[in-house]
């Protein structure tokens, strides 16, 4: 009997829980995590690693899915000794620390590699073109690099 009311005694007392971000909505890579991209669910402790939400996303997290600490890119990516960083047109899909290859149109041949130091702000579903963001290159570079951005002749191709 005292092995039977032991035993209920374990089931009925459950474990402690804990709240954990998961995703309100679809998060792009690149996106900084704010309360209402989030919704907090509470979930047994220990089951999922506790997340500092201080940083950006580095890859996508659907919908309805916790975000774990691998998901994140804290802080903005270091940029190297000597770059600067220069505003251009970014896809939707660039992330921070991602690499770049920046193509300067009207110069045959001519690119110059970068490293995304903070992707382009989310944007609507009605979204038909790149927004700026910041893209650490060369400082040898940066002057091409922010004219040709400035004049429309820049493509930016991203690493998969």
């Amino acid at each position: 009997m005292l092995v039977l009311l032991g035993a209920a005694w374990i089931e009925l007392r459950g474990s402690p829980e804990v709240l954990h971000p998961f995703a309100a909505e679809e998060l792009s890579a690149g996106l900084a995590l704010d309360e209402a991209s989030l919704e907090w669910r509470k979930v047994p402790s220990g089951l999922l690693a506790p997340v500092a939400l201080d940083g950006v996303l580095q890859r996508p997290v659907e919908a309805g899915s916790p975000v774990l600490p691998a998901d994140l890119a804290l802080g903005r990516p270091p940029i190297p000794s000597g770059w600067w960083a220069v505003e251009v047109p970014l896809p939707a899909r660039a992330a921070a620390g991602q690499g770049v290859q920046l193509v300067l149109l009207g110069r045959q041949g001519s690119t110059v590699a970068g490293i995304v130091v903070e992707p382009r702000p989310p944007t609507d579903a009605f979204d038909f073109g790149d927004l700026p963001g910041l893209v650490a290159v060369p400082a040898e570079d940066a002057p091409l690099v922010a004219a040709a951005a400035l004049d429309g002749a820049l493509a930016v191709l991203i690493e998969p």
